[in-house]
């Protein structure tokens, strides 16, 4: 089950849409019968949470907060022998204000971007993370291979995608 909240009002979201993106998400991950909830905020709120939660007092684009606690450097695969009550991948938080305002000052699609950003979201969620140069190139491998899954399972639900290059979707750090 994918729950969605929205907690902000100043800027319009297709429900219907972004949990798509979601189920896409989850499914090319290979977690498509796991719950994801996701809260929509602003940068107001997500600047609290994230100054709350990681001692960062500003906001960001997402946050994510996985259910499993796992052990440094492993990660989370659906073959795991979990209990059906805890196919939890967890919450994500998204300040589509802060996505928006990227997007604008970067010439890209806000609906694209969204996808990006929920793909490396639901990596963090499998332990995947981006503290050093090797876990870098590891999760970024790993995002661009789901965004090549999700290209080749969507469904008329939306106008797909050119093909694109997702490596050049990253912003460098």
């Amino acid at each position: 089950m994918i729950r969605v909240l929205n907690k902000q009002k100043n800027i319009w979201i297709p429900i219907r849409l972004l949990k798509h993106e979601l189920f896409l998400a989850k499914k090319a991950a290979g977690f498509e019968d796991w719950d994801l909830g996701i809260y929509i905020v602003n940068n107001e709120q997500i600047s609290h949470i994230n100054s709350s939660y990681r001692n960062q007092n500003k906001s960001t684009d997402i946050l994510s907060f996985p259910f499993h606690d796992l052990e440094e450097n492993s990660k989370l695969s659906s073959d795991q022998n979990i209990p059906e009550e805890e196919k939890n991948l967890g919450d994500l938080i998204l300040s589509v204000e802060y996505a928006n305002s990227y997007c604008n000052q970067n010439n890209k699609n806000l609906i694209e971007w969204t996808r990006v950003l929920l793909v490396h979201s639901i990596c963090h969620l499998m332990g995947y993370d981006h503290e050093n140069d090797l876990d870098y190139e590891e999760m970024h491998d790993k995002e661009c291979r789901l965004l090549e899954k999700i290209q080749k399972l969507e469904t008329p639900i939306k106008k797909k995608l050119e093909k694109k290059n997702y490596s050049s979707l990253f912003p460098k750090i």
